[in-house]
């Protein structure tokens, strides 16, 4: 059922805003706005929102019934700035009650930027902005008289074509290992990623590319099914997602019910509390609704304890104390060469036990003429090297590197190969040290949802969130697949030579095979099931009226010689020798039958080679089961002579 719930028009304002990411790279050799440009532009920024009115309706199932608060926004909303009509997307929650959010806002694509001079993108501080949400058509309402005085009504208009602009993304966007032409198609290989349906890979089509989206090797696909979410996170991108017989529980056994071919895992929902709460505590009395389960503290409750409490309940959320993220940022001052600059490329470097290649040069390409790693290149090379826990970061408007332990751990850094990355004792490619102890004088809570599902926290009695510093958070992601449940998709039809190139297959429930010669030089058709391979039609089974089989015999012939199959049930109903050309031979035999019974069809008696002529026979011989039929020809030593044998069957 479709619900018609009110859209969101939540008139909220900023009360902090910071840069948080520069876009990666550039839009081809003049775009001076991406990272690594002469003047580069966030992307993506850091604010904090307060919500100073709600937005009252009749719908009954939001958050709190007939209202709506910071607490029902969620990523993917949009929020436009009024006046002057700049819109970001909500691309994560850090923080979330029904008042206050800090959340990460983007200009995405760059739009903004690319349509103000100056790339000014900028959301401003202090100002008031609409907070909407849209639906799959990408489209929304907007209620004028909803919105807060200073919002600008004609700002509001900007909505609609900006919208149209973005509809493209109502199609997964993926990240392939390589180039891809419109009309492409895309499969995803386990392990691998996104990839050219060759091969086995037939059965692991995600779509078809409609377009690019300017970054390397992303691109728009028309998928062919629905993508969406997959609730439980269950095997790896590149695998199919059964669901077992009991009709609830996903699996990677097969099943005869396929529902996903997944593409992406999920990440994990982390909301962490607030570390300026030095001495965190529920009070007694206290009462929240967390993900709809109403929670009442009796006693003060330590953050232990409610760490406990937490972990005893199966609500999907592991709770723990942990460490504050832990940052370094480099030191300027101590620069081998006056820049943050590897200039031996490749430089190899070990984080917390894991070798990252500094390789990437475009920024410093661009920036300096030469092939050196600077600020936005060595973020690259160790973001995408998906080392646990750690995070790089370079803000080019202070040109300073950080990195952050997420865990609050020690971020320890060993040089390799080629450049001195990082120094303990001296100067440095970019002036980090080598040995980054935590503090780790501090804990904080941590909430965590492994399958990427939001946290919801709500006040009912008492000031929870304040106390702890304990809220919400919308930033993780639920696994993503490719939905094959309850729609028609096409299955794949293979032509191989052997039944031995069937085993090369690899097969999907519904996918069939046309092997052209099953071993006795007739074709075979078979379907994949829950089970395997199985057989659906030989060539025999697949005539249904009187047929027959033939085969022409010469001097050069000898020994057990296959005529043909005939399939169950099948009745003979007559059998022909044709002699074209007398054999020469006197001592030279012919038998038909099969092999319990040589001569059971014609036996030699019957058949004079050494005259031409027709011999017919009516054996009437029914077959329970399918049977090869053979001619058998005796030791011979004739130089000349032909026949046909037609054997005709029911």
């Amino acid at each position: 059922m479709y619900t018609l719930n009110p859209f969101k028009n939540l008139s909220i304002r900023s009360t902090s805003v910071a840069g948080h990411a520069f876009w990666p790279e550039p839009l081809g050799e003049n775009d001076q706005w991406w990272a690594g440009g002469t003047q580069p532009r966030f992307y993506q920024w850091k604010v904090s929102f307060n919500l100073p009115t709600k937005q009252f309706h009749s719908y009954p199932y939001s958050t709190v019934p007939f209202e709506y608060s910071l607490l029902d926004v969620i990523v993917g909303d949009y929020v436009l700035r009024g006046g002057i009509g700049k819109i970001y997307k909500i691309v994560s929650i850090e923080k979330k009650t029904e008042q206050n959010m800090v959340c990460i806002i983007e200009d995405v694509y760059r739009i903004n930027t690319f349509k103000y001079q100056q790339g000014d993108a900028q959301p401003l501080n202090f100002s008031f902005y609409v907070c909407f949400n849209i639906d799959e058509d990408y489209q929304t309402s907007i209620d004028p008289f909803r919105l807060n005085l200073s919002i600008q009504s004609e700002s509001v208009n900007f909505i609609s074509s900006y919208l149209k602009q973005i509809d493209f993304m109502k199609n997964p966007i993926f990240k392939c290992q390589y180039g891809f032409e419109i009309g492409d198609l895309v499969a995803i290989e386990k392990g691998v990623g996104f990839v050219r349906p060759v091969g086995n890979l037939n059965r692991n089509i995600v779509g078809k590319v409609l377009g690019a989206t300017g970054l390397t090797n992303e691109y728009i696909v028309q998928p062919i099914t629905q993508h969406e979410e997959i609730p439980t996170d269950v095997g790896e991108p590149g695998d199919v997602i059964y669901l077992s017989d009991d009709g609830i529980t996903l699996t990677m056994d097969i099943t005869s019910k396929p529902l996903y071919l997944k593409t992406y895992n999920a990440i994990p929902n982390i909301s962490r509390s607030n570390v300026d709460v030095t001495l965190p505590i529920i009070n007694a009395g206290t009462s929240i609704e967390l993900n709809g389960e109403v929670i009442t503290f009796t006693n003060q409750t330590t953050m232990t304890e409610f760490v406990n409490l937490i972990n005893g309940n199966d609500n999907g959320i592991a709770a723990s104390e942990v460490f504050p993220p832990y940052t370094v940022t480099n030191d300027n001052t101590t620069l081998l060469y006056g820049i943050i600059g590897v200039t031996q490329i490749p430089t190899t470097i070990n984080i917390n036990g894991i070798n990252v290649v500094i390789e990437t040069t475009t920024a410093g390409q661009e920036r300096y003429g030469t092939p050196v790693a600077i600020g936005p290149d060595i973020v690259n090379d160790i973001n995408n090297t998906n080392i646990p826990n750690i995070r790089a970061r370079f803000n080019p408007n202070t040109s300073r590197l950080s990195l952050i332990n997420e865990s609050g751990g020690d971020i320890i850094i060993t040089n390799v190969s080629g450049d001195t990355f990082a120094s303990d004792s001296g100067h440095s490619a970019t002036g980090f040290l080598e040995t980054n102890i935590s503090p780790k004088n501090q804990t904080i809570i941590e909430l965590v949802v492994a399958n990427g599902q939001e946290i919801i926290i709500r006040n009912l009695a008492g000031n929870f969130t304040g106390t702890t510093g304990i809220s919400g958070s919308d930033n993780g992601r639920r696994a993503m697949g490719i939905y094959y449940g309850g729609k028609i998709r096409e299955g794949t039809n293979y032509v191989v030579n052997t039944m031995i190139d069937v085993n090369e297959i690899s097969a999907f429930i519904g996918d069939g095979v046309h092997v052209l010669d099953s071993g006795n030089g007739e074709w075979v058709e078979m379907k994949y099931t829950a089970s395997g391979w199985v057989v659906i039609a030989t060539q025999d089974s697949a005539r249904t009226d009187a047929d027959t089989l033939s085969i022409n015999i010469t001097n050069e012939d000898v020994g057990q010689i296959y005529i043909g199959t005939v399939s169950q049930n099948s009745r003979i109903s007559n059998i022909t020798v044709i002699v074209n050309e007398v054999f020469d031979d006197p001592n030279m035999t012919l038998n038909v039958g099969d092999d319990m019974n040589n001569s059971i069809l014609i036996e030699d008696g019957f058949i004079d080679l050494m005259t031409v002529g027709t011999y017919t026979n009516t054996p009437s011989n029914v077959y329970d089961t399918e049977t090869d039929i053979y001619a058998f020809i005796g030791n011979h030593a004739s130089l000349n002579g032909n026949m046909k044998i037609v054997i005709s069957y029911t």
